[in-house]
């Protein structure tokens, strides 16, 4: 199979991080970190910890919206919790929350809560995250789709996994019957990064930073059999539960917890059988920057885009795609994500010319919610903030096909080698050889008076005339024998023609030769005419292919 590569690169507006970590307690080598400003953080008198070692020695109950706590009596640092205060855990997803109201008898400790936001434990802080996230983050295992297997590449890449055969739409959902399915194959490996700086002054967010940094790599297969549809679908592939992850300001816990999801999809308008092929690479970084109550947007990527020349037979369009999501959780709140779309796409279209194209494709969004650092910053998203949509194939001009066989005059055996060229008028348009099975296929332009050349060492070239190629047509030529040069010289042409209905010799026929095959029109080599047993014979005739013009009164015209 034919491949073509193109290597393109392009470079956004870069900006680079310098990530400050004062200290974590997972996995430090994934972890950049640098050391502090100890004139900060400057944490609130107001917050108070309870740590995973106090929770779970006084913990009794937790209401269903997370809302009101329970602990046993008992605990000094628990008796002294009051109105106001703001309590932050490293408990499970963590939590931070401010105390509404604090209820005690002489067994327990009531605590009724509501969300609080990191921005109001800080007088001042700067809080700088960098992390990679790696297969012993992984926690649960939550869905893996049938045909999904762990990738044996060698790549580095953290997440690798190939989807085989994964049925996105199967319109009788008969997993058994093939002709209406969309199927994809391939792979996708991902290194995916996050990057978070906080940046607090006077109980208020000054500035902030929320990066994701990716490596990827993807190879994307999809094929449609002879559907009439529009359709657009998308299934879940693979998802994780992965652990949360604590680092420390201070004493202070930010507790983040990342989900990872894999969606496999398509979409289009499928009318025949379309297979189409991308494979991809690329590193990119996204992210926000808030300054000032304003949001601007940063990025940057270089990638490299390859392809397999796709196969079609009607007018259709399919994109198949895989998209890696990763959302961060702050203490359990939903906050920032990355959604990336690797894709291969291809139109294939009639007006105004009939063309096909293949796109090579990545889409990065970055975006989520923010009250959980501020509740002031407003739900924000950048869906489009890095858009390439490349064209990497282009076929214009486009036809149908015409195949056959050739074989041998006298032998009837096939003949391989044999080169078979295309002319329109006296220009040759495209050629290929025949296989050992004496087949052959060549692929042309829309055209109704092709003349193929059948010609190879040692044998008589054939000619044949008037071939009609339509769009996305399968014209099948009759076979063509070949004679053998051996054969060379002058001989005759004779038969008897009958009545189809009664089967008796028809007199009195007129038969027209021309050379070549499927000639319809133009020179005769010789006119004869059938006697009364309906046999004809055409005498001194150079060894080759010709065509019969047969007429009489009362018959149908007819060649041969």
């Amino acid at each position: 199979m034919k491949k073509m590569k193109i290597k393109l690169s392009s470079i956004y507006s870069f900006v680079m991080l310098f990530f400050i970590l004062i200290g974590c307690q997972e996995d430090p080598d994934a972890i950049i970190s640098i050391k502090n400003d100890p004139t900060i953080p400057i944490i609130s008198s107001s917050v108070k910890l309870i740590d995973q070692n106090k929770f779970d020695a006084n913990f009794i109950s937790i209401s269903d919206d997370s809302s009101t706590f329970t602990f046993k009596s008992g605990d000094e640092s628990l008796e002294n919790l009051a109105t106001g205060n703001i309590l932050v855990s490293d408990k499970g997803n963590g939590f931070l929350k401010r105390i509404l109201n604090v209820n005690k008898t002489a067994s327990q400790i009531t605590i009724q809560t509501e969300q609080a936001s990191i921005s109001e434990a800080f007088e001042k802080a700067n809080i700088n995250i960098s992390r990679k996230i790696t297969q012993a983050d992984i926690e649960k295992e939550i869905f893996t789709k049938e045909g999904v297997v762990n990738s044996v590449s060698d790549s580095k890449l953290e997440f690798k996994y190939e989807f085989i055969n994964v049925i996105v739409y199967d319109r009788d959902n008969n997993p058994s019957t093939k002709h209406d399915q969309i199927v994809l194959n391939g792979k996708v490996e991902i290194d995916p990064w996050f990057g978070m700086t906080i940046d607090i002054e006077d109980w208020q967010l000054k500035k902030m930073d929320i990066s994701f940094m990716l490596n990827e790599v993807l190879d994307i297969e999809a094929k449609a059999t002879l559907l009439n549809l529009e359709f657009e679908k998308e299934v879940l592939i693979k998802s994780f539960n992965l652990k949360p992850i604590v680092f420390f300001v201070g004493w202070f816990p930010i507790v983040i917890t990342p989900n990872l999801y894999f969606y496999l999809g398509a979409n289009g308008q499928i009318k025949a059988e379309i297979t189409s092929k991308v494979e991809q690479s690329a590193e990119f970084s996204a992210g926000l920057r808030y300054i000032n109550k304003s949001w601007s947007p940063y990025s940057e990527i270089i990638h490299n885009f390859e392809f397999t020349p796709p196969t079609f037979s009607a007018e259709a369009s399919i994109e198949g795609y895989v998209k890696p999501q990763l959302d961060l959780m702050l203490y359990g709140i939903i906050g920032p994500n990355a959604k990336v779309k690797l894709a291969g796409e291809l139109n294939v279209s009639i007006l105004p010319d009939p063309s096909a194209k293949l796109f090579a494709k990545i889409l990065v969004g970055v975006g989520g919610k923010f009250q959980i650092l501020d509740k002031t910053i407003a739900e924000f998203d950048k869906p489009d903030l890095i858009t390439v949509n490349i064209k990497i194939w282009e076929k214009s001009n486009l036809g149908g096909k015409i195949n056959g066989n050739i074989k041998d005059a006298i032998s009837r055996s096939p003949l391989n080698n044999v080169k078979v060229t295309a002319y329109k008028g006296i220009t040759a348009v495209d050629s290929s050889y025949s296989k050992t099975d004496g087949t052959y296929e060549l692929s042309l332009p829309i055209f109704d008076k092709y003349k193929i050349v059948f010609s190879k060492t040692g044998y008589i070239s054939a000619e044949y005339y008037d071939i009609n190629v339509t769009l996305f047509g399968n014209t099948v030529l009759e076979t063509v024998l070949q004679i053998d040069v051996s054969y060379s010289g002058k001989g005759s042409i004779s038969g008897t023609i009958k009545n189809a209905l009664t089967g008796a010799g028809v007199n009195g026929l007129t038969l027209k030769l021309r050379k070549g095959i499927n000639v319809t029109s133009g020179t005769i080599i010789s006119t004869v005419t059938t006697n009364s047993s309906g046999y004809y014979i055409f005498s001194n005739i150079d060894a080759g292919n010709y065509t019969v013009d047969v007429s009489g009164a009362g018959y149908n015209s007819t060649f041969f």
